[in-house]
């Protein structure tokens, strides 16, 4: 089906910076602990896959894995790795993937006394933690991820990573001690940010699309594309992601499915702001 886009906003309606913000937001949380990941080690040893990793931030801003069962490994050489990590939407009745990151990296193995000593300062997150006593652990040390989403590939430093995560760092640190858990510092406070939005006005079917072809809100078109055999439970207005920049809805009308960005007025980081920027959107 070849529908015409013209009528709606297109990427050029959200600015630049808008997009650069989300990319770095989105990425930060995937790498946080967001999503399923998969690694292929491809150098020095033999090449081998590992399809059950874990992964998450360090205390440091490290890229942290674990890989349950494997154990032997060589401490004293960093090996070369490709990491995909998906993202699902969080959608019970369709899976969609929202975004995934795809990464090179060396991959520094710490040693068993290393790895203890880690663990027992806090720095690395209660899953990591927990699951280091059955596998190796690893620090990546990689340059550039790519992160695929519905907007298309954009590249995103391992500097920038860092400074996304040292604003959220800061905002904490800054916050007063009654304050609002930041939903989108750690992957865990992802279902929260989401109720806000299914609570909201904008999964009426159909409401968020008709704004934006009349000028009400603010937003992007960013695809279209045919539904084959669309089921009733599928219809609708679904979530894609939502973070500090904006919400990525899906509307699947007919057989017809419309991804669109609505930005927020300012970033977000407590539940608070974030049901004060939908209200702002409808």
């Amino acid at each position: 089906m070849t529908s015409d886009i013209a009528l709606f906003p297109g990427k050029t309606a959200v600015g630049d910076l808008v997009w650069q913000a989300r990319a770095r937001s989105v990425t930060y949380r995937i790498l946080s602990g967001a999503g399923r990941a998969e690694m292929f080690i491809y150098r020095p040893e033999e090449s081998r896959s590992s399809h059950q990793i874990l992964h998450g931030m360090s205390a440091a801003g490290d890229l942290m894995i674990v890989v349950p069962g494997l154990h032997d490994v060589d401490t004293s050489t960093p090996a070369g790795v490709r990491v995909s990590i998906e993202k699902e939407a969080p959608n019970a009745g369709i899976q969609v993937i929202a975004a995934s990151v795809h990464l090179l990296a060396e991959a520094h193995w710490l040693s068993a006394a290393d790895k203890e000593a880690l663990v027992v300062a806090g720095g690395v997150n209660e899953t990591l933690a927990e699951m280091s006593q059955y596998g190796a652990m690893a620090r990546l040390q990689f340059d550039i991820a790519l992160l695929h989403d519905c907007v298309g590939v954009t590249r995103v430093s391992s500097d920038e990573v860092r400074n996304e995560r040292e604003a959220h760092v800061i905002e904490r640190e800054c916050a007063p001690l009654c304050a609002t858990e930041d939903l989108f510092a750690e992957a865990s406070s992802e279902c929260t940010a989401v109720d806000v939005i299914l609570a909201s006005a904008l999964m009426e079917s159909g409401a968020v699309l008709d704004r934006l072809l009349f000028g009400e809100c603010e937003g992007s078109v960013i695809g279209r594309q045919p539904v084959a055999n669309p089921c009733a439970h599928s219809l609708g207005t679904l979530c894609l992601d939502v973070d500090r920049t904006g919400v990525t809805l899906m509307c699947i009308e007919g057989s017809e499915a419309t991804t669109v960005f609505l930005p927020f007025p300012t970033l977000v980081s407590t539940r608070k702001d974030l049901q004060r920027a939908v209200a702002a959107i409808f």
